[in-house]
This record gives C-alpha cells, sequence and structure tokens, in this order.
C-alpha cells in the first residue's frame, strides 16, 4: 500500500539454496545459525497459500529477486536486505518509507567494494586488511563501463593472496557476492494482483 503498486511478486526461502555457493566456497553463510525460527513453517505456508509466494529452490530469495527485477518492466524491488537495496533500479524500504534509486554504475560499483571489502553476515572474506576507503581509492577514475574494475580488483587479490591462491580466492568471493541474472529452467512467475 504505502509504495502504491499494482501487482506483486513475493520470494520465500525454499530448499537447497546455498549448494551452488558452498560447494565454491564452504564457508559460506556458515556462521548463521541452522536454526528456523519457531513459526516458521506455518507462517511460509500461510504466505504460500494465501498470498501465493513464490518459494525459492536450489537459489537465493535474492538471486530470484534480481532475476525478476531484471525481466519484469517497471518492476522495484521492496526489502530491507543491504544486498537487494544495492542492486540497480528503484528499491523501496518499508521500514524508513522511502525509495532508493540505484544507477548501473552504482551497482557496479556497490559490487566491486564489496569484492575488496567482504561481507561479515555471510562470512565472506574479502581481502584482509583492505576496506571501504581502501575500495574508494582504489576505483578512482575507474572506468564504470570498462573492465577496470575486474582488473583491478583481480590484482589485489593477487598481490595479498599471490597469484595461484589469489585468483582461487577472487573466484570464491565473486560466485559468494554476484546475485544470478538468469537461471537454467526458472520461468518468470505470473503477477499476483494486489487488493
Amino acid at each position: 500500500t504505502k509504495c502504491n503498486c499494482s501487482h506483486f511478486l513475493a520470494i520465500i526461502k525454499g530448499s537447497n539454496t546455498t549448494s551452488n555457493r558452498k560447494g565454491i566456497n564452504p564457508s559460506y553463510k556458515s556462521n548463521r545459525s541452522l536454526e528456523q525460527p519457531k513459526w516458521w513453517s506455518f507462517v511460509k505456508e500461510y504466505l504460500i497459500t494465501n498470498w501465493n509466494v513464490i518459494e525459492a529452490n536450489n537459489c537465493e530469495v535474492d538471486d530470484i529477486i534480481n532475476i525478476c527485477n531484471l525481466n519484469i518492466p517497471n518492476s522495484f524491488i521492496v526489502a530491507i536486505d543491504k544486498d537487494l537495496l544495492m542492486l540497480e533500479g528503484c528499491n523501496y524500504n518499508w521500514r524508513k518509507n522511502e525509495c532508493i534509486t540505484v544507477t548501473k554504475s552504482d551497482a557496479k560499483y556497490n559490487f566491486w567494494c564489496s569484492m575488496i571489502t567482504g561481507d561479515v553476515a555471510d562470512n565472506i572474506k574479502g581481502i584482509p586488511g583492505k576496506g571501504a576507503k581502501f575500495a574508494e581509492s582504489l576505483f578512482v577514475n575507474a572506468d564504470i563501463d570498462g573492465k577496470e574494475y575486474y582488473t583491478k580488483v583481480l590484482d589485489e587479490y593477487i598481490k595479498h593472496f599471490g597469484e595461484y591462491d589469489g585468483i582461487v580466492e577472487y573466484n570464491k568471493n565473486y560466485i559468494s557476492l554476484k546475485l544470478l541474472d538468469k537461471l537454467d529452467g526458472f520461468l518468470i512467475p505470473d503477477l499476483v494482483k494486489y487488493k
């Protein structure tokens, strides 16, 4: 109601959501509790049955949201999750009742900064000792549409870890952080009319 939408898609965690990332990075999200909230099963079933919520299986909710947002014209993301609020487009945060527009350049910059800094919430290390200020200075005058982000970040991984380990860590973190923009066999669900 607050964001004045006519239709919606809601996505909820299903099964086997992190296996593709854990296959590359076994420590991915290993710092999180495996215990579900007390009313998880009841609430999940209620949302699926009564609100046509879609289960994300074999990938994460964030991936499905990104894929849908990229493929549904005039869509926007409604979230409080920091990862989703860094995606390109209009992002509505219901807690703050604000809409944030993230440009393609901003989204690219945010992603590559996270490759340097890592993500504590998901147990992604990044480059030890390198923070946001380092990333900011590294990307000064970087060609946003070119390949400079890729090469600058890879160079820093190799400087820190050595060539072989640097490439392994870079790949591990890239796969852990990069949201999918397509998924084999996934079809965009029909939108649900908001009543």
